[in-house]
Formats: structure tokens, sequence, C-alpha cells
């Protein structure tokens, strides 16, 4: 996102046409939406993991979509600036207005950030993974009424946007093999809305970032080379002292 616009560019050409505004080049998997289009829409959010990684030195802001991939997304590197970045994404994907209110789990943070929108926190993976099975069960319902191979199709199709709303889980750590392959199934799953970002390196990560003692956050395969995003703690516990006085 630049002060041009904003550029989606995606892994494979989509399957849809271009909605009203939106403008392409010879490359299908690039879309591009001016500035001073005007959209509107009543539908449930079509992307609700779409988040600030960090900004270029150009000064346009690079945005991942956290659900589009088919495993966890680790952040390697240096642990405090990737522990700044995991927070600023988990704080970022509850609070920002187009996610039709996504709920974010923290596992083995030792703050308590539950307070701000919808974030709870657990201690162990094992307590997240739990909770998550039975998300994922109820989760395939509404796309099998609906007809929908992937929730974004049922998103498309529901009456309600909390049908189909997204799960981020954000674990302080690398899990144990286990349970990173049950993450690494449900995020893979279509019709599982779940995104997991992970505190350190993951080999078989979907999307492998590496935090850099400079703050920077980069990723050759991804051509990412960015000053990243971060949330310090002081800043975490201000937001969520924030949230905890009365509206």
């Amino acid at each position: 996102m630049s002060s041009d616009g904003l550029v989606i560019a995606f892994r494979a050409e989509p399957e849809h046409a271009l909605p009203a505004g939106w403008t392409t080049t010879g490359d299908a998997r690039t879309w591009m939406l001016p500035r001073d289009a005007e959209v509107s829409s009543t539908s449930p959010s079509a992307l609700p993991g779409l988040v600030c990684a960090g900004v270029r030195d150009d000064g346009a802001v690079l945005l991942l979509d956290l659900e589009s991939y088919d495993g966890v997304v680790s952040l390697g590197g240096d642990p405090g600036v990737a522990r700044g970045v995991a927070m600023s994404l988990a704080v970022e994907t509850a609070t920002h207005p187009w996610a039709d209110a996504p709920v974010v789990t923290l596992v083995g943070f030792a703050d308590d950030v539950a307070g701000i929108g919808n974030v709870r926190a657990v201690s162990d993976i094992g307590r997240a993974l739990e909770a998550l099975d039975n998300v994922a069960h109820d989760q395939r319902a509404p796309c099998r009424a609906y007809g929908a191979e992937s929730v974004q199709e049922a998103r498309r199709a529901a009456e309600r946007p909390d049908e189909v709303r997204l799960q981020l889980v954000v674990c302080s750590g690398v899990p144990d093999a286990a349970s990173l392959a049950r993450l690494r199934a449900w995020a893979a799953d279509p019709m599982v809305a779940l995104a997991a970002v992970v505190v350190g390196d993951c080999p078989d990560g979907a999307a492998r970032l590496t935090a850099t003692e400079e703050g920077r956050l980069v990723s050759g395969p991804l051509a990412v080379d960015v000053a990243a995003q971060e949330l310090a703690p002081e800043a975490y516990r201000g937001l969520a002292t924030l949230f905890e006085l009365p509206a």
C-alpha cells in the first residue's frame, strides 16, 4: 500500500473477475486499487487476515494475508524483534476494522493482553489445540451447508460474519512436532479459517521471515525486505489499559 493506492499480489491467478474499481496489468495475479477509488460492500470481510508486516524503504506498506498460507508463518532471527512483530500481527488482527472480529489466541506470552479485542491468552499449546479442534469442526459445518469448498466461498454465502470467523494462533516459541503438525493441517484445510504465526524458525513453514537486530523483516523467497512493524511490551500494555476503560 502506497500513496498511489493498494496493490495485491496473489500466489495464483484468482478465480473471480476483477471487482468494480480494481485494475490489473498483464499479470492477472496482481490487482490494483487507486487510492481515490470509491468501493463499498456489505459482505463479510474477504481478507480478515490482512495485516501490516512493515514498511519498505520507499514508504510503501507491506501487507500480508496470514490466512492465505497453507501452513505456519515463522518469524526467525532476532527473538526480541520477532516477538514484537508477532504481537503487532496479533493486536492488529484483533482490532482492525475490516476483519469481522476474528479471534486471536496467544500461546505462551507472559503479558496478559486478553482485554484487547477478541484476544485470549493460554499458557500452553495443548489448551489452544483443544479449543481449536472444536472450532475446526464447527467451521466445516457452514461450508457443507452452503455447498462451499472453502471458507472464502462460505463467507460470500454466509448470513452472519461469525459463521466462518478467522482464528489466529500466535505462539511465543516453536511448538512440539505433533502440535505443529496439527496447526499446519488446519491452516492448510480450505474449510477451516485458521492462521498460525510462530516465533522461531520452522524449516517447513509456509512462509519463513527473518527478523534482524536492526529491526528489519526479510525473506528472499518472498522478496520481502522491510522495516518491521513491532509492538513493544509497554505499547501493548498501554493498549490493554485503554480497552479496559469504560466506553
